[in-house]
């Protein structure tokens, strides 16, 4: 288990968009090291991810810079935001000494960083990739494409390729778990 904790001025924005302010690193560094003070009371197997939006306001050194200052207040590992190239990605796992953590936005046109194959990435040494809104964005794709299907009073009887079958979504909730503690704890169960 772990966090994230950022550097961006409040409220902030998506990596990948424009208009992000970042806060002193003298001020992050203290964030983090209140974090970490409270991590190793209560768990220290905890991973402090210390999130750097420097690049898009500062330059890649100045996002080296906080890393190395995150890294070393105690942040496990450091995720580099938006980086532009493959060399910044390359210059980061080299420059920081701390594991970097990178965000890819697979599959979604759009952002910032390059799309980098997982290999590749492993290849350069990056210690973390996220991939946080490719599932997002794909249930957005599906409930537009649903939608579209029965828009004007329609019905999208037989099509399946829309849906998850009844069954499958079961699984995934735990459906026959819940059955089972049903039964035992519900005074009147139904079958």
């Amino acid at each position: 288990a772990g966090m994230n904790i950022e550097d961006q001025v409040f409220p902030k924005r998506c990596g990948h968009l424009e208009g992000k302010q970042i806060i002193p690193m003298e001020e992050m560094v203290l964030k983090i090291k209140a974090c970490k003070a409270v991590k190793d009371e209560i768990d220290p197997d905890f991973v402090l991810n210390a999130r750097t939006d420097a690049i898009a306001v500062a330059g890649i050194e100045e996002a080296i810079r906080r890393a190395n200052a995150y890294a070393e207040a105690g942040a496990d590992l450091i995720f580099v935001e938006a980086p532009r190239s493959v060399e910044q990605i390359e210059l980061a796992v080299k420059e920081i000494r701390a594991p970097v953590s990178i965000n890819l936005m697979d599959a979604v046109s759009g952002g910032k960083t390059p799309l980098v194959s997982i290999d590749r990435l492993r290849e350069i040494g990056v210690g973390r990739v996220s991939i946080p809104v490719g599932p997002l964005f794909a249930a957005v794709k599906g409930m537009k494409d649903y939608l579209d299907a029965i828009k004007g009073d329609r019905i999208a009887e037989g099509r399946t390729e829309l849906v998850a079958p009844f069954a499958d979504f079961k699984n995934l909730v735990g459906f026959e778990m819940f059955r089972e503690l049903e039964k035992e704890y519900l005074p009147r169960y139904v079958e």
